[in-house]
């Protein structure tokens, strides 16, 4: 990449060797293999806007109401994967019953268990005194070997021989007959905050997690839930299918042509929930009651009716609700990080139906001179490996950008 940023400017700046733009879970996981790799802590610094590698996933899950989690005993920050949760949590508690849960992919950890383990990485690993307090917009090639990161106000505030790109999520998804609405407190998305009343008349527009989560909460308001999804209702234990974990099938999917990956991930994609029994109780009870009602089509419209709201569906039904919960997850368009977009306009970054092309090692093509590259953590690694946005495949990702960017001890 060549932009005319000059090499006084570049050495003028704080350089390190490698810098992590993005402060959430997937710099925290890459920061804990990197240093346990033997990178120095000099080597490194992360730039973000927040000091709390948990505060949007505190966020979210908070306003979800979820208690525990969806995943498999490997699912921790420890740079390595043993031992699993599972395993701490039989020796903790004396029985095998956890252990015998993750060989079904049903061990599920309680949230506060998480955060207590990622509050305790975090520490350990004191990432603010390598940290850098602002949104990094642009990323521009220099003369020497390096990257510069220039902020939102078009300030050089560092620069780097290598940048992994760990972003996050963009932004909230939102079906396109709500888009007038979400300024209406009747209408909110799963993942902001919002209360239900008793006897009001929830439509619940999706079919995963987030969904679920609504759903349980709307009916132990003692109301009543209509569960909307685009696509069959779907059981599975893990976020993704379990192949997607192992290395078999990665080197399926790797072998794929381009339009075969794209229509993986597509299918793959569609929102799902685990089978809980204590879900299914609460879910089986109240479909009985007529509390609880799925159906399969798409919104089409969205009506004021007095204090309530009617909203017409793909499928020519016309329903009468109190409230509207949009658990639609996430923007998946990698255009939508601004900071994406300018690494296509400006340096030929390509993207296809919404996804960031990358190598299979999780680096951009050809981004700069020999020896320097730009990298992508989390989602925007997805091309790549499926289960990227996993906290499992987070940690993938870091161990093979570990032998790519060859961290080692100094």
């Amino acid at each position: 990449m060549t932009d005319g940023a000059s090499g006084e400017v570049a050495q003028a700046l704080r350089h390190s060797r490698i810098a992590v733009v993005g402060n959430g879970v997937a710099a925290l996981t890459t920061l804990s293999v990197f240093r346990s790799a033997g990178l120095p802590r000099g080597e490194i610094v992360v730039y973000g806007d927040q000091t709390d590698p948990f505060a949007n996933f505190r966020r979210y899950t908070r306003a979800i109401r979820q208690d525990r989690m969806r995943s498999e005993s490997s699912g921790h920050f420890f740079p390595s994967d043993f031992p699993g949760f599972a395993l701490l949590d039989s020796l903790h508690h004396r029985t095998p019953l956890p252990l015998l849960l993750s060989l079904f992919d049903q061990y599920q950890p309680r949230l506060a268990y998480l955060l207590s383990h990622g509050d305790g990485i975090a520490r350990a690993l004191q990432p603010l005194r390598s940290f850098v307090r602002t949104r990094i917009a642009r990323v521009e090639w220099a003369e020497q070997k390096r990257f510069v990161l220039y902020d939102g106000a078009g300030d050089a505030v560092g620069s780097a021989q290598h940048v992994l790109l760990a972003l996050g999520h963009p932004g909230l998804r939102w079906p396109e007959a709500l888009l007038p609405w979400c300024g209406d407190a009747r209408v909110a998305h799963a993942y902001q905050r919002k209360c239900y009343h008793a006897g009001e008349n929830v439509l619940v527009a999706g079919a995963g997690m987030a969904a679920t989560h609504e759903w349980l909460a709307a009916l132990a308001a003692g109301g009543q839930v209509l569960a909307l999804s685009r696509q069959p209702f779907r059981l599975q234990p893990l976020n993704a299918p379990r192949c997607d974990f192992n290395a078999a099938g990665l080197d399926r999917y790797r072998r794929l042509s381009a339009p075969e990956r794209h229509a993986y991930l597509d299918a793959i994609a569609a929102g799902s929930y685990p089978s809980r029994p204590d879900w299914e109780r609460t879910l089986s009870s109240a479909r009985r009651d007529g509390r609880w009602r799925a159906v399969q089509a798409g919104l089409r419209a969205v009506e004021a009716e007095g204090d309530a709201l009617n909203v017409r569906l793909s499928n020519g039904e016309a329903v009468r609700v109190q409230r509207i919960a949009a658990a639609t997850g996430f923007v998946p368009d990698a255009l939508a990080h601004p900071l994406i977009a300018q690494l296509a306009g400006a340096h030929g970054a390509r993207v296809e139906q919404g996804r960031l092309i990358v190598d299979d090692d999780f680096t951009l093509p050809s981004p700069g001179a020999e020896g320097a590259r730009v990298a992508v953590t989390g989602n925007l690694a997805r091309w790549a490996l499926p289960v990227a946005d996993t906290f499992v495949g987070m940690k993938y990702v870091a161990r093979r950008l570990a032998h790519t960017l060859r961290v080692r001890p100094a």
